[in-house]
C-alpha cells in the first residue's frame, strides 16, 4: 500500500513552480522593450521621454510578441514539469527499489538552487534581460549579463527539480526500507 499521494504532490508542486516562474519571468522577458527611450505598457505606445513621436506598428507588435513568446515558453515548461513529475511519481510508486541515494541528491539540488538564485540577480544588473539563447538584444544590454541570468535560471530549475524528486522519493518509499542514515536499504 502506498503511504503518500505522490501523483497529487507532483502536480501541485509543478503547477506552483510554473506559476512562480510566470510571475517572475514574464515581466523580465519584456524588459528588453523597457529602457530610457521607451514607455512600454502591455503594448508599446510611444518613444522618447516626452512621447512626442509615436511608436511604429512593428515595435508595438514586437512588444506584444514578447508576452506571447514568454507565455508559450512557460506553458511548455509547465507541461514538461508535470509530465516529468508524474513519471518520477510512477517510478517511486511502482519501483521504489530502483531509486537510491536520496540525501546526496537533495544536497546537490540545494547547491544548484542556491548558485542559480545568486546568478539571476547578477545577470539582471544594468537592465540586462533574460534571453534563453544568450543572444544580446541590442547595444543597451550586455551579452555576459544575459548569459549569467540564463545560466542562473537553468541551475535554479534543475536544482528545484532534483530537490522535488528527492523529497518525493523520501516521502513515498516505505519507511521500513529507510535506514537511520537516510539511505535506502
Amino acid at each position: 500500500m502506498v503511504k503518500c499521494a505522490a501523483f497529487g504532490v507532483a502536480i501541485v508542486f509543478a503547477v506552483a513552480f510554473a506559476v512562480l516562474a510566470a510571475g517572475f519571468a514574464s515581466p523580465v522577458w519584456v524588459a528588453r522593450k523597457i529602457n530610457n527611450d521607451y514607455s512600454v505598457g502591455l503594448i508599446s505606445l510611444c518613444i522618447n521621454d516626452d512621447c512626442g513621436r509615436y511608436d511604429t506598428l512593428s515595435d508595438m507588435q514586437d512588444a506584444t510578441n514578447d508576452y506571447v513568446v514568454a507565455a508559450a515558453f512557460l506553458i511548455g515548461i509547465a507541461v514538461i514539469a508535470v509530465g516529468f513529475c508524474v513519471l518520477i511519481s510512477l517510478v517511486a510508486i511502482f519501483s521504489p527499489r530502483a531509486i537510491v541515494a536520496c540525501y546526496p541528491l537533495a544536497t546537490l539540488a540545494i547547491i544548484l538552487t542556491v548558485i542559480g538564485l545568486l546568478l539571476v540577480p547578477a545577470g539582471l544588473k544594468d537592465n540586462a534581460a533574460i534571453l534563453f539563447t544568450c543572444v544580446s538584444p541590442g547595444d543597451t544590454y550586455e551579452l555576459p549579463d544575459t548569459c549569467e541570468a540564463t545560466t542562473g535560471l537553468i541551475l535554479t530549475a534543475v536544482g528545484l527539480g532534483l530537490l522535488l524528486i528527492a523529497e518525493m522519493v523520501l516521502g513515498c518509499l516505505d519507511k521500513k526500507h529507510i535506514r537511520e542514515d537516510g539511505m535506502y536499504a
